[in-house]
């Protein structure tokens, strides 16, 4: 089913739409699409322009839908091969085209690298509620889970929109489980941010605290819902993609080199230390082995996400895939698997 909500515009101005796809289970997984981050008019006047997330891309968000995605809801975790657990999911995709973790309803003005005039649209809020209000009227408010999972930026997006997720459209959802697929990055300045460049409402900007957003987020939760809910994080140890963006917020040089990966090893392991301590219960899935860049100077950074791939379907940390892993944790059985690699 395509959703085309009224009115919603990418970073761009151009049109956005989304898909949504019943299932024959009553089970709704809402999935939050990733596509870089702008933070300021730098970041604004460079978008991707090529292929996402390869070595070699110097833009920093995706602008808009264009030739994006063939279809949202046969991807990985989404898809409906026989060896997804997922497949007979309804799925409801929340698209990425506006730099802002899906939490902006303001315009930022910058000057393009032409030195034209344009208007950065950090709708991604508006384009999310939009999305979501259209997709309601084909669902029940009470289905037996809902699965809340983002990738990327789209991870800091599920995460931040849980809560508004589950008590303004699921309600009465039997069980509520949070999977965060690729999501760290920690800058002082990101508060600030959210209040002064995106537009982020009140309501949600509050949850904005340190420097560390997904710690914020997830005890945030915890905080609210308790034991509740189901709290999760899959990811590469050494994400050669999160690593270079943590390489702009910390020096200005958008670059990676093997020195990076390690310090976001680093990062990692304490915000998943300082997770654990205060979110009983929180269930970790971390592999190395598959390599972000055949570059020889990258050859030990790691992949960037793993959901929309078929690789989720793999077992690659103790005989066990991703997406086996997540649908036992969504049944109760929430396990950790590569604790080991944070050494």
């Amino acid at each position: 089913i395509e959703l085309r909500p009224e009115g919603i515009v990418s970073a761009d101005g151009q049109p956005v739409y989304s898909e949504m796809r019943i299932g024959d289970e009553n089970k709704v997984m809402v999935l939050f699409y990733g596509g870089g981050v702008s933070v300021n008019g730098f970041t604004a006047s460079h978008p991707f322009t090529g292929a996402l997330f390869t070595a070699d891309e110097n833009g920093f968000y995706t602008e808009n839908i264009d030739g994006m995605i063939p279809d949202y809801c046969e991807l990985g975790i989404a898809g409906t091969r026989a060896d997804n657990p997922f497949r007979g999911w309804t799925v409801v995709i929340i698209p990425y085209t506006t730099g802002d973790f899906h939490l902006g309803t303001a315009d930022y003005a910058y000057t393009a690298q032409n030195g034209e005039q344009r208007v950065l649209h950090h709708h991604g809020y508006t384009n999310y509620r939009a999305i979501m209000d259209e997709a309601s009227s084909y669902l029940d408010s009470a289905p037996d889970e809902l699965l809340v999972i983002g990738y990327s930026a789209g991870g800091f997006g599920a995460a931040a929109l849980t809560a508004d997720v589950k008590e303004n459209y699921f309600p009465d959802a039997g069980h509520t489980t949070l999977c965060i697929d690729s999501s760290l990055l920690i800058w002082d300045r990101f508060p600030e941010t959210a209040h002064d460049v995106w537009g982020v409402p009140d309501e949600v900007a509050m949850q904005f605290k340190t420097a560390n957003p997904i710690l914020d987020f997830v005890t945030g939760l915890y905080d609210r819902y308790g034991d509740d809910m189901t709290y999760l994080y899959i990811g590469s140890v050494r994400d050669g993609e999160l690593a270079r963006y943590q390489n702009f917020f910390l020096t200005g040089f958008y670059s990676v080199t093997n020195i990076q990966g390690r310090y976001f090893q680093s990062e990692l392991r304490e915000t998943l230390r300082q997770i654990r301590d205060r979110v009983p219960g929180f269930g970790v899935y971390l592999f190395s082995d598959l390599p972000f860049s055949v570059r020889p100077n990258q050859f030990f950074l790691t992949q960037h996400t793993i959901i929309l791939y078929s690789m989720v379907n793999w077992p690659l940390v103790d005989r066990v895939s991703p997406s086996r892993w997540l649908s036992a944790a969504v049944s109760g059985d929430v396990r950790s698997h590569g604790l080991n690699y944070l050494r």
